[in-house]
C-alpha cells in the first residue's frame, strides 16, 4: 500500500460539474503536493462522475452516493476515508490561491498546539454582482476575539471564538486546514443539518478547547450564485435555530452561560432576516410563520417592519429597509 499522504482534502459536490474543474485544479496545482483529493459525489446526475474519473491524477479518490444525502454526510464520508494527518476542505464553488496549502501546513507544523488554522477569503456574489473580503464583511465577529500574535499576519485566538462566531461566522470552510485529531474529537459534521453545518462544527470545537489560529491573508476565492446552498438564507433559518439550541445546551453544560443570550440574539436576527426575504418574494404565509418564530426571542420594531412589508406588499419593503438601518 502506498505511503499515506500528509494532507487529505475533502471536496463534497452535487451537480456542480460546470464549476468543479476550477476547484479541483486549484488543489492539484498547489506547490504542496503530498496530498490526496477526496471528491465525494453526493448523488449528482450531471457529468460529475465522468469529469472526475477521467482526470488522470493518481492523488484523486472518488466516492459516489447513489442519492443526495446532504453536505454533512458527504464531508463525513470524506473524513472517514481520509489518511492524512491534516484535513483541508474545499467546496466545489471555490478556488484556492497558489501557495495556500504549503503556508497552512507550515503553520500547523511549527505550532503543534494549534488544532485549526483558517485564513481570509474573497467573496464573489455572482447573483448580486458584488465582491468583498471575508474578514472585513465579518468584522463584527472578529472584533470580539482576543488575539495573540504568532507571526506577521498570524494570530492565536486566546478567547472569544464562540462569542465572535455568534455575531458573524468568519471561518470559511474552504480556508480551513486542521489536524485530523482535532476534528476527530468533535464527531464531525452533524448530518441533521443542511446549514450552517460548518458553524456548528466550529462552535463545538471551540467549546471542546480546540485551539484556532487565524491567518489574515486572502487564500481562497468563494463564488456564490443563486443555486449555492449558502445563498438560500431563509431556507437555512430552521437549521440555524437547531445549531443555536445545541449551543445553548452545550454552553450551559460547559459553564459558559454568557453565550446563551448571544445565541438567542442571533436566532432573533436569523428569523427576522427570513421575514424580509419572504416579504421580497411575496410569500405572506411564510413571513408570518417566521415572525412567530422570531417573536419567541423577543419583539422588535424591525421585526414588525418586516412583517408589515410582507403584509402590505413590495411598496413597503423600502420603508422596512430604512427601519433596518436605524
Amino acid at each position: 500500500m502506498p505511503n499515506a499522504p500528509r494532507v487529505s482534502v475533502v471536496l463534497p459536490t452535487y451537480n456542480r460539474a460546470h464549476v468543479l474543474p476550477r476547484a479541483m485544479e486549484s488543489v492539484l496545482s498547489q506547490d504542496y503536493r503530498d496530498l490526496e483529493l477526496i471528491v465525494v459525489d453526493d448523488g449528482s446526475n450531471d457529468e460529475t462522475e465522468k469529469l472526475v474519473t477521467s482526470w488522470g491524477d493518481p492523488r484523486i479518490r472518488y466516492l459516489r452516493f447513489g442519492a443526495n444525502r446532504g453536505v454533512s454526510v458527504a464531508r463525513n464520508a470524506g473524513l472517514e476515508v481520509a489518511r492524512g494527518d491534516f484535513i483541508a476542505f474545499i467546496d466545489s464553488d471555490d478556488r484556492w490561491l497558489p501557495g495556500k496549502l504549503s503556508l497552512q501546513v507550515g503553520i500547523l507544523s511549527r505550532y503543534p498546539d494549534v488544532g485549526v488554522v483558517f485564513a481570509d477569503y474573497a467573496n464573489h456574489n455572482l447573483a448580486a454582482g458584488t465582491s468583498g473580503v471575508g474578514f472585513e464583511q465579518t468584522r463584527a465577529g472578529i472584533e470580539r476575539l482576543l488575539l495573540a500574535p504568532l507571526e506577521p499576519d498570524l494570530f492565536l485566538i486566546q478567547d472569544g471564538l464562540a462569542r465572535g462566531l455568534l455575531l458573524a461566522n468568519f471561518i470559511a470552510t474552504s480556508s480551513v486546514v486542521a489536524r485530523a485529531t482535532a476534528l476527530g474529537g468533535t464527531g464531525g459534521f452533524d448530518p441533521a443539518l443542511l446549514g450552517p453545518e460548518d458553524l456548528d462544527l466550529w462552535l463545538r470545537a471551540a467549546l471542546l478547547g480546540v485551539r484556532f489560529a487565524m491567518l489574515k491573508r486572502v487564500l481562497v476565492e468563494r463564488f456564490k450564485d443563486s443555486s449555492s446552498l449558502s445563498f438560500r438564507a431563509a431556507e437555512q433559518a430552521p437549521y440555524v435555530s437547531l445549531v443555536l439550541e445545541k449551543l445553548r445546551r452545550s454552553a450551559a453544560a460547559a459553564g459558559q452561560r454568557d453565550l446563551i443570550p448571544l445565541a438567542r440574539r442571533m436566532e432573533h436576527c436569523v428569523w427576522r432576516s427570513a421575514i424580509l426575504e419572504h416579504a421580497k418574494a411575496g410569500a405572506r404565509a411564510s413571513a408570518i410563520k417566521c415572525f412567530l418564530r422570531c417573536a419567541r426571542s423577543g419583539i422588535t420594531l424591525r421585526a414588525f417592519a418586516y412583517l408589515g412589508a410582507a403584509l402590505l406588499g413590495p411598496r413597503a419593503i423600502g420603508l422596512a429597509r430604512r427601519v433596518n438601518r436605524r
